[in-house]
């Protein structure tokens, strides 16, 4: 079976290369990149593997009930922010959307011997959550703890700016915990292949950090009149507007396939507007966002 999987893998990225190729102008794009999804949706891949060893203090391959609450909530909770910030509605309070907690819960694949070893994948991976240009749940999951473990609160800021508020709240929690339990513990993503240690030491300079941070953070609405004059490759609209150029982030995939003029069409959002702003020295960052290009 894996035999086969690997093939049709190949047969699809093939054909994906084939219509990436193809110019925008092209009549048939739209539909062969419907095409593409179809054929993705029959090909099984592979969840990514992460491993936590936790360094419990006890007999190979014992943990505290306490310790392994300390870890494996605080990272699902973590993961479930961020992915709701980089392409749910993007919330920071209230539920989760059911999908988004859906597609990005973890189950336990393995436990080994070593102090306590667990290894997490997901229960049902789906390529066609993402879009070309998402990062995968792994991904966003270690470049989370490769922040954090930069022990630098300037990291922990971007955090907050890039996964959202309520990533940033779940992050802190989650080091709090680690660090009340006395827990430490060495990351493997195998498919990124990045190993990351936080040691006991490293989680109590993390939470001095977040407690060093004075983040202000407030959400609004604003209309944004303005010519597309590019899309980066996250999935942002760049728009030249009277007030200068405007970053509008969109979080679902329905930029794929739409039809955008690029010249000559004023566009009217309504995007939400998102402030961090430092209270410890008055800077301020601005992110705009809106959920979805549909209708436009």
């Amino acid at each position: 079976m894996n035999d086969i999987n690997s093939e049709l893998k190949k047969l699809v990225d093939n054909y994906s290369c084939s219509v990436n190729k193809l110019e925008d102008s092209n009549p048939y794009k739209d539909l062969f990149k419907k095409q593409e999804k179809v054929m993705k949706s029959y090909v099984t891949i592979q969840s990514p593997l992460v491993e936590f060893h936790v360094e419990t203090g006890l007999s190979p391959g014992e943990i505290k009930l306490s310790q392994l609450n300390a870890v494996l909530p605080g990272a699902q909770k973590v993961l479930y922010s961020a992915c709701n910030r980089m392409y749910g509605n993007a919330k920071d309070n209230g539920r989760i959307p059911s999908d988004i907690r859906k597609r990005n819960e973890l189950i336990i694949n393995s436990v080994k011997a070593g102090s306590f070893v667990v290894t997490l994948k997901k229960d049902a991976y789906d390529q066609l959550s993402l879009n070309n240009n998402e990062l995968a749940w792994n991904e966003i999951l270690s470049e989370i703890l490769e922040l954090l473990s930069s022990k630098s609160d300037t990291k922990i800021k971007y955090l907050a700016e890039k996964y959202g508020y309520r990533t940033y709240n779940a992050s802190k929690a989650w080091i709090n915990m680690l660090n009340k339990n006395d827990v430490s513990f060495k990351y493997n993503d195998f498919k990124e292949n990045k190993k990351i240690e936080l040691s006991k030491k490293d989680i109590n300079h993390i939470a001095q950090n977040f407690d060093k941070v004075r983040l202000q953070h407030e959400v609004s609405e604003e209309e944004i009149v303005g010519q597309i004059v590019a899309i980066s490759k996250d999935n942002v609209l760049i728009l030249k507007t009277n007030r200068g150029d405007a970053r509008i982030k969109v979080l679902d995939d329905s930029l794929d396939g739409s039809t955008i003029e690029f010249k000559g069409k004023d566009y009217n959002f309504k995007a939400k507007k998102e402030v961090f702003k430092d209270i410890r020295n008055n800077s301020e960052k601005v992110n705009y966002y809106m959920k979805s290009f549909e209708g436009f």
